[in-house]
């Protein structure tokens, strides 16, 4: 890959993009916090204590919402859910409802997924078939198992050897 097409995949992929400051926060409520984690707000509240994020209590004793400092690094990107739920503006999209930005960063990474999944699922359709085969070979080798066993047991108690001595003493008896 020469080096121009090397910058146009890191430029496309979002890789030459700086990484959040850890010292920057979004200050925001424990409900907040949990839509945007898709986690429940107990969940929130304790994974604040635990990691030792900023608590602010509002000034008027009658408002009980405790805002959190959350880190921007921890913060999975807002979707137009979140940011319609907040209020805020959403994300500028094309006519197909993806962000334009994104849309030709994504396009290559999906067909690759896509051919992945045809792969995995041809895969898939070949083991069943194997899987299938196997079952029919074990059922076979259970019946003549089956009949082995009975012959065997049937040997050991003597049911041949009494037979053909019966058989002898009648044949004789005459």
């Amino acid at each position: 890959m020469s080096d121009d097409m090397t910058a146009v995949v890191i430029y496309r992929c979002g890789m030459n993009t700086p990484r959040p400051d850890p010292d920057a926060v979004q200050w925001m409520t424990y409900a907040e916090l949990a839509r945007r984690l898709g986690i429940d707000v107990n969940s929130a509240k304790r994974r604040a204590y635990r990691n030792g994020w900023r608590t602010q209590e509002p000034n008027d004793p009658r408002d009980r919402t405790v805002r959190v400092a959350v880190p921007l690094d921890i913060l999975p990107p807002e979707t137009s859910a979140d940011a319609s739920a907040d209020g805020r503006a959403s994300l500028d999209t094309s006519a197909d409802g993806m962000a334009s930005a994104d849309a030709s960063a994504v396009t290559p990474g999906v067909a690759a997924l896509a051919a992945l999944l045809d792969r995995t699922i041809a895969e898939l359709g070949q083991a069943r078939a194997e899987l299938a085969q196997e079952r029919a070979r074990r059922v076979e080798v259970e019946t003549r198992l089956g009949i082995l066993l009975a012959e065997e047991k049937f040997l050991s108690r003597g049911g041949l050897a009494a037979r053909l001595r019966r058989v002898a003493e009648l044949r004789y008896a005459k």
